[in-house]
């Protein structure tokens, strides 16, 4: 298969050894073994995982993403992000911020991904409501359970998977605050998405966010850099 980005079902036991393994371009191949939730977790922890490109399991499907990031819509709006929420735990030392490329699953949400950026809290961590997971060789390479925060950044290629699958999944998972970032029209989209009886809410209105969380309120602005280029910067504060 060749495809920036598609989504594959994986429905029960009797797709095992009978399609044969799948291969999304010239980087991702999916042995036939994975066949639920079950034989993708052995999967990330085998040495044929790819190291590169975007590969979730999300209820009963994979999703495969082989598109490169883009600079300024998602790479440098991440890193921003990335350092605000790690200037506000520096004055409100709740837990710990945890960048992209680290895996998270949950068995309960049938979920396994990895966000654009995650905060466990000491409390969780302490409580085993989330754990890090060590390889087999070295370090830790998961982690499993309920993170405090999950920080998605939407491309051309993920705004069903953000905007609607994983917003379902975050709060099947436990997950206490979803905040979702699409910066690719006119005018940015920031929301902070807290959990509610049965799914998640904009924890308020306008352009400041509250992160009950973290005690602060967040605010995304978008300027024009020299070249007319979009830049973004993540202002904060504490509640008032």
């Amino acid at each position: 298969m060749n495809a920036p980005s598609l989504t594959i079902p994986i429905r029960g036991p009797s797709l095992t050894g009978c399609n044969g393994d799948i291969t999304v371009g010239d980087r991702v191949r999916i042995p036939s073994s994975v066949c639920d939730f079950e034989s993708f977790a052995l999967w990330t922890h085998s040495g044929n995982y790819p190291e590169r490109g975007g590969v979730a399991y999300l209820d009963g499907e994979i999703w495969v993403d082989l598109t490169m990031e883009e600079l300024i819509t998602h790479n440098l709006v991440k890193s921003e992000f990335a350092f605000a929420i790690m200037s506000a735990l520096r004055e409100n030392p709740v837990g710990e911020f945890i960048a992209d490329r680290m895996l998270l699953t949950n068995a309960t949400a049938q979920l396994s991904t990895e966000p654009d950026g995650m905060v466990l809290s000491w409390q969780s961590l302490e409580s085993s409501r989330v754990q890090a997971i060590a390889g087999k060789e070295h370090g830790f390479i998961e982690l499993r359970g309920s993170p405090d925060l999950a920080l998605e950044i939407v491309s051309d290629s993920s705004r069903r998977k953000d905007f609607v699958t994983l917003r379902d999944l975050y709060f099947q998972a436990g997950v206490d605050e979803y905040w979702l970032v699409d910066v690719r029209g006119d005018t940015p989209y920031f929301r902070i998405l807290t959990r509610g009886d049965d799914q998640f809410h904009a924890a308020s209105e306008g352009d400041w966010q509250t992160s009950p969380l973290l005690c602060r309120e967040f605010q995304l602005v978008r300027q024009l850099d020299p070249k007319r280029h979009a830049r973004y910067t993540v202002e904060w504060r504490v509640i008032s």
